[in-house]
């Protein structure tokens, strides 16, 4: 019996099943059932057995996965302790008079925030957020997280968060295979990471009669195969050994230079949206970051982050980087990614073509110079290589009054005396709109590089809604003529105009395209960290 699903993580393995159930959380009592559960007492109470839990964890995943991994968990208790989370949970307990409740409530409330974003990598947080609230619940019910698992395992299960699969033991992991999912999940991640092959949205039926029967994962073909023959079995091993053979060649890359069998020099960087896909990018040898997504410091919080907030992020991820570029897209938030408190009022019925990204920046001057100061003062620290990018430019006044908000914020911090000098920081746009293509040759003049998002150019060229209905599928072409026009003029008015073009949109990851993109004189391309030494075999084999 064959079932398909969706691959997050490549690799083939044999091993027999073991079913992972998470209805009980579901089904997590009422305060009115718990001892002493019945005021904010036992929700502090609760919160601190939660941390706990999750500071003993971080120190057990970093010493036996690695630093990128473990801050997954210290994310998830770094908002464990935001206050806005307790403060929310007040108030619905004051309201419900019921804590299992308020924490539900209170957590729906965030879930429903996240699940309204168009980005998916933030959209699949939610699953760190209902994570926290499983915890909490779990910690008022004294109910642990341990699991035991036999070895050579295949997890089966609806989904599972973050911190209960790092509480696994991974030496006893074949695979992943999840009836949910998403490929951005932390799941997907860590997976990838551990180099676990694992399955998302896999209608994999049955219950405890899955539990012990063999099954073949072969997730490079999107499948499980359920009690295989014995010759299935062993043409399987076999395939194994050979895959072991092409990954070693793969893992060979590392290090070398990404370059054309002709010379031509590309460079291969990364894209991100945290400081642990920062260490997961330096990880996987991607030679800088082309995309730094900065909206996740924005989304899910009553108030934007500070400077400082900002700055501790950004510096981080540089060192993290250890010298190697990081382009630090300016905040892109509205349409999808919403944040309330920003107050940006109705979009309509199309806010992705409304009032967004570089639109609010340049008419809100505390939130766009808060986040320029930020990105200056970790730029001036010693070995950070950082460059601005801004997103969404139709216009060249756009890019002349946001240089000017550069400017003046260095003038500020130089006076301030919070710098001593100005750094070298490069400064570029997005080109994601056809405006943007069409006037490349203006824009050249007065930026550093290009860095085309062709999610975006894809939409607005096409005028299909990346969110509209399935029925818009047939004609949302990512390789149609039109779109590749506009390639072509982008990458050839930055070439006239002694400047580098790069592509950071998923396009860029097309093995098949790679040869058009060089030809048409990119210089860059900017993947996610799992494609880079795979993206690499392919450019040094182009001529």
């Amino acid at each position: 019996m064959e079932v398909f699903g969706q691959q997050v993580s490549p690799g083939v393995v044999v091993g027999q099943i073991h079913l992972l159930d998470n209805s009980a959380d579901d089904e997590l009592q009422s305060s009115s059932d718990l001892n002493g559960a019945a005021d904010l007492d036992a929700y502090y109470r609760a919160k601190e057995r939660a941390v706990d839990a999750l500071d003993k964890l971080y120190h057990k995943t970093l010493q036996e996965v690695g630093e990128e991994e473990a801050s997954i968990v210290d994310a998830q208790r770094m908002m464990l302790l935001d206050e806005d989370v307790d403060d929310a949970v007040r108030r619905a307990f004051e309201k419900e008079q019921d804590l299992v409740k308020a924490i539900e409530c209170t957590f729906k409330d965030i879930v429903t925030q996240f699940e309204a974003l168009e980005d998916e990598y933030l959209r699949a947080r939610t699953a760190d957020v209902l994570d926290i609230k499983v915890r909490l619940l779990r910690a008022l019910n004294s109910t642990s997280f341990e699991i035991e698992l036999p070895s050579n395992s295949i997890i089966v299960s609806d989904d599972i968060s973050p911190s209960q699969a790092l509480s696994l033991d991974r030496r006893q992991i074949a695979a992943f295979v999840m009836r949910k999912g998403s490929s951005t999940s932390h799941i997907a991640i860590l997976a990838n990471s551990l180099r676990i092959p694992a399955l998302i949205n896999t209608p994999i039926g049955g219950g405890q009669e899955l539990i012990g029967r063999t099954a073949i994962v072969d997730s490079l073909s999107s499948r499980v195969i359920l009690d295989p023959s014995v010759k299935a079995v062993e043409e399987t091993k076999s395939h194994i050994f050979e895959l072991e053979k092409v990954r070693a060649q793969v893992e060979n890359l590392r290090g070398k230079v990404t370059e054309t069998r002709s010379g031509k020099r590309i460079k291969l960087y990364a894209n991100i949206c945290s400081v642990d896909d920062a260490y997961t990018a330096a990880e996987a040898d991607a030679e800088g970051v082309g995309l730094f997504r900065t909206e996740f410091m924005f989304i899910g919080r009553s108030g934007p982050p500070s400077l400082y907030e900002q700055f501790d992020v950004y510096r981080t991820v540089a060192k993290a980087m250890c010298g190697r570029q990081v382009i630090i897209r300016t905040l892109d938030i509205g349409a999808d990614k919403v944040a309330a408190y920003l107050k940006l009022g109705d979009e309509g019925n199309n806010p992705a073509l409304g009032y967004r990204a570089i639109r609010i920046l340049l008419d809100d001057e505390k939130l766009f110079k808060t986040q320029l100061k930020a990105i200056y003062m970790a730029a001036a620290e010693p070995g950070c290589n950082i460059a601005i990018m801004f997103p969404m430019i139709a216009s060249t006044w756009e890019v002349k009054k946001a240089l000017g908000f550069c400017a003046e914020v260095q003038e500020e911090l130089l006076s301030s005396k919070t710098i001593q000098k100005k750094p070298e920081v490069p400064v570029g746009v997005m080109v994601e709109t056809p405006a943007a293509a069409l006037i490349a040759e203006d824009l050249a003049k007065l930026v550093s590089f290009f860095s085309v998002g062709t999610n975006d150019l894809t939409q607005y060229t096409l005028a299909i809604d990346r969110q509209g209905s399935r029925k818009l599928d047939k004609y949302f072409d990512p390789q149609h003529p039109a779109l590749f026009e506009l390639l072509k003029m982008t990458a050839s008015a930055a070439t006239r105009n002694g400047i580098w073009a790069g592509i950071c949109g998923e396009l860029a990851a097309d093995l098949s395209l790679v040869q058009n993109f060089i030809d048409w004189g990119f210089t860059e391309l900017s993947v996610s960290p799992r494609t880079v030494l795979p993206l690499r075999q392919r450019i040094l084999e182009i001529e």
